[in-house]
């Protein structure tokens, strides 16, 4: 009976630390801060990140290659107008575009949002969704993706969640 006293508080310490360590997700995380821009976000370490040249693109892909997301920054149009260009050029690459959604976002944070999928010919369906911010002239764009199945699978509410424009609004 005095083995059992012990035994329940060591397993209890146990199932939470796994259970706050697992349910965490903010392990292993990177922060990415785009100082000419003005925008920071956090990625997972693993994941390759690349950034154009004039540091207006920002691109995350995961080890899988399955999954990534996408920062754009544009400068002269709306919120709403960002969406609409991004919703044309993915369906200039990909013909067969189903808009889901693609309406002001109702968030505090995010101005637009846009909810898309489109069928490759050979790696199957993948699903997008996009979030727009605009903030003196510019909006701030981040588009996650990956294949339809595996979109829960990602840690996309943590990046999103983690992006941050460090210009004053």
């Amino acid at each position: 009976m005095r083995h059992c006293r012990l035994l329940i508080p060591l397993m209890l310490v146990v199932v939470l630390s796994a259970f706050v360590l697992g349910a965490c997700g903010t392990r292993g995380l990177i922060d990415y801060k785009n100082e000419e821009w003005g925008y920071t976000v956090r990625y997972p370490y693993s994941w390759k990140l690349e950034v154009s040249t004039d540091g207006k693109v920002c691109v995350g892909t995961a080890p899988s290659k399955k999954g990534s997301f996408r920062i754009d920054v544009v400068e002269g149009l709306s919120a709403r107008d960002v969406a609409q260009r991004w919703l044309m050029s993915i369906g200039t690459a990909y013909k067969e575009v189903a808009m889901l959604e693609n309406k002001p976002s109702g968030d505090k944070f995010w101005d637009w949002y846009l909810a898309y999928e489109y069928e490759t010919e050979y790696y199957g369906t993948f699903h997008g969704e996009a979030f727009f911010k605009q903030v003196r002239g510019r909006v701030y764009k981040i588009d996650t993706l990956a294949e339809k199945e595996l979109y829960s699978k990602y840690p996309f509410p943590v990046i999103v969640s983690s992006f941050k424009v460090t210009t004053k609004e």
